[in-house]
């Protein structure tokens, strides 16, 4: 859709006003055309008369005169991907009333840059039904696209180098946006800014060079299913949560910030979304930070929640606050900075986490870990487990450890000898059924003590050191699915 440009105030004429059409709109319905219209008011005289022009300057009389009470126009046979500019009126005889207000194509424009022969991928441009976008690639193509093809990945194929700008028109007409291509250059948010309260959904990762993401920018938006914003590439980054807090976000939030910017993060913006899927917070640069879980207790997530910050801020996290979720992906939780820590493991045992878990709080707090809540979890990406002992209890059962899929295990807590060889033995007694070769067991960390025994062959093993042994070089035959590397206090 186009935008309007000033105001028109009707004027008398012959002793009889006329009036000025209001809600003057134009929308392109394809590469050649372009559809306009207004609502009459007051006085039509003989009728209307439409005029365009391609510099905002010089307007021509498009087609003939329209006939009293016409409410829209299709201009055909032109360019609709050049600047193009329209108004109307009333007339009487040869005389015009006042115009209406001017209204120009305008688009979400975008730079690619190939060095040779290659394809653009947008993953989604979404739209609602009705007019549809037109996307002009920049190479004297483009393509239609009416809300029937929503859900599918629009793509272009350049046939070879070259800077080309990319220019959706309709952007008002956008509901559902994700952009990931490396080819995009220079990308800057303010193109949002001609986006409305269609865009529900908002998705960009991993853009090419130049990036500039501002958060102002998405103030005016209205989105309700998900933001996602990426980005651990340099690039000039303005972060502030207050531009979040009036979405209705039900699906997820990712924010993703790895590069030096300006951030202001305060959960209580997040508090009145309804997220089901994930939440996903992970700034690791200088900024003002201040999380309360209980801004995040009222979520229903099913996915993940990962919460990564490692500079410092105000930290309160209650474990309590995500009793309720159903996670069956991801629980990360990494604040290695003071704060207000409580967490109880009988609060995640009713997860069902695939990939990873992974909970590391360095800092002083109040602290239960039970592994049992976590033995039935079938993770295959990290394990990794550290708390600041000073205020911890902790229960560790050998029949916790039948992880036999995860490849990294980390845990660290203030480990007995006698904890250590549990996990150790434990993860013997699940050796016949690991189906990965390779990975990890790290129980090195300050603070945990080093395993009993020798490090040598023993069937079944009855030590930490014999477990180590085994689950390396199995002399008993149980597995040919040996573990890598096994680090412990003290060396094997």
């Amino acid at each position: 859709m186009g935008i309007a440009i000033g105001n028109a105030i009707g004027v008398p004429f012959g002793g009889k006003r006329l009036g000025i059409p209001a809600g003057f709109a134009v929308s392109v319905k394809s590469s050649t055309s372009a559809y306009l219209s207004w609502t009459n008011s007051g006085w039509q005289g003989d009728g209307i008369r439409l005029y365009s022009s391609t510099d905002g300057t010089n307007y021509t009389q498009v087609g003939s005169d329209l006939a009293v009470d016409t409410t829209s126009y299709t201009h055909n046979s032109i360019d609709t991907g050049t600047n193009r500019y329209w108004k109307v009126c009333y007339f009487k005889g040869t005389k015009e009333g006042t115009f209406s207000s001017v209204v120009q194509l305008d688009w979400f424009t975008m730079e690619c840059t190939t060095t040779g022969a290659a394809t653009l991928t947008l993953n989604l441009v979404d739209c609602v039904a009705g007019d549809g976008v037109t996307i002009f690639w920049g190479d004297g193509t483009s393509n239609s696209y009416t809300s029937a093809n929503n859900d599918t990945a629009k793509t272009h194929a350049y046939t070879g180098a070259g800077v080309w700008s990319v220019k959706i028109a309709n952007p008002l007409n956008i509901s559902y946006i994700d952009i990931r291509d490396t080819k995009l250059t220079n990308f800057n948010s303010s193109q949002f800014l001609k986006c409305g309260d269609n865009l529900a959904s908002i998705y960009l990762d991993g853009l090419g060079s130049g990036r500039v993401i501002n958060s102002s920018h998405l103030a005016h938006l209205k989105l309700n299913y998900q933001l996602t914003l990426l980005f651990s590439q340099t690039g000039t980054y303005t972060i502030n949560s207050d531009h979040f807090k009036n979405y209705t976000l039900s699906y997820q939030l990712v924010l993703y910030f790895t590069q030096t910017g300006t951030y202001t993060i305060n959960s209580d913006h997040f508090k009145n979304y309804t997220l089901s899927n994930q939440l996903y917070l992970y700034f690791t640069q200088t900024g003002t930070y201040t999380i309360n879980s209980d801004h995040f207790k009222n979520y229903t997530l099913s996915s993940q929640l990962y919460l990564q910050f490692t500079q410092a801020g105000t930290y309160t996290i209650n474990s309590d606050h995500f009793k309720n979720y159903t996670l069956s992906f991801q629980l990360y939780l990494y604040f290695s900075k003071s704060g207000t820590y409580v967490i109880n493991s009988e609060h995640f045992k009713n997860y069902t986490l695939s990939y990873t878990l992974y909970l590391n709080f360095p800092q002083s707090g109040t602290y239960v870990i039970n592994t049992s809540h976590f033995k039935n979890y079938t993770v295959n990406g990290l394990y990794y487990i550290l708390f600041d002992p000073t205020n911890l209890t902790k229960t560790i059962s050998r029949s916790d450890f039948t992880l036999y899929r995860v490849p990294n295990v980390t845990i660290t807590m203030g480990l007995t000898q006698s904890e250590v060889d549990t996990i150790l033995l434990g993860f013997y007694d699940a050796f016949p059924s690991k189906t990965n070769a390779g990975g990890t067991i790290n129980l090195n960390g300050s603070g945990n003590a080093a395993p009993s025994g020798t490090y040598a062959a023993q069937c079944p093993p009855t030590t930490g050191k014999n477990a180590a042994y085994e689950l390396l070089n199995d002399s008993c035959g149980v597995s040919s699915n040996h573990w890598a590397t096994i680090n412990v206090v003290g060396g094997l």
